[in-house]
């Protein structure tokens, strides 16, 4: 199904990490082969300047998140860029940690392999945060390089939530409390 939002962007439908006709796993909402809409018949699309529209980037390959638990902190470690598409996969590892039964003391996100992030990032870390203080959860992000770190600050982020710049103090951040 495709259609338009009113400003000329062309949209397709299809459910975030669904695997697409080659095997890939393609962003939300857009079909594998650039050009391609789906149901389309494979008619190509470009932007009000005529430039051919990029439709689909296959975010397994430059994504991904690992945790690991260091004694009474678990230590989240996104790769990658944080967007639209990748960010609810942050949200749902920080809610498995953040909603357990006994979760851990804290959580620290390691930021050092991320290499973009943007509000919908930024909205996840806020809640995140929200439900972590509400828990009685510390939370913490280490290692931010960057534009990320340079986003941390303008948003004001590194006012609300811990931000160090090495791993092991943000792992005694969180665990002070």
């Amino acid at each position: 199904m495709t259609g338009t939002d009113g400003i000329g962007v062309v949209k397709a439908q299809r459910p975030i990490g669904f695997p697409s006709p080659s095997g890939a796993r393609v962003a939300a909402g857009v079909p594998d082969r650039p050009g391609a809409l789906l149901g389309s018949g494979g008619e190509s699309c470009r932007s009000r300047d005529g430039a051919a529209v990029e439709w689909a980037r296959d975010v397994s390959a430059e994504f991904g998140i690992t945790t690991r638990i260091e004694g009474d902190v678990a230590i989240v470690v996104p790769r990658g860029d944080l967007d639209a598409v990748t960010s609810p996969a942050l949200a749902r590892v920080l809610q498995e940690h953040l909603g357990a039964a006994e979760p851990c003391r804290g959580v620290v996100l390691d930021f050092s392999g991320v290499e973009f992030c943007d509000s919908r990032c930024i909205g996840v870390l806020v809640a995140s945060y929200r439900h972590a203080r509400d828990r009685g959860i510390g939370m913490a992000v280490a290692r931010p390089r960057g534009a990320v770190q340079r986003l941390f600050v303008i948003a004001g982020i590194d006012q609300v939530i811990t931000v160090e710049e090495d791993l092991g103090r943000a792992v005694k951040a969180v665990t002070a409390n």
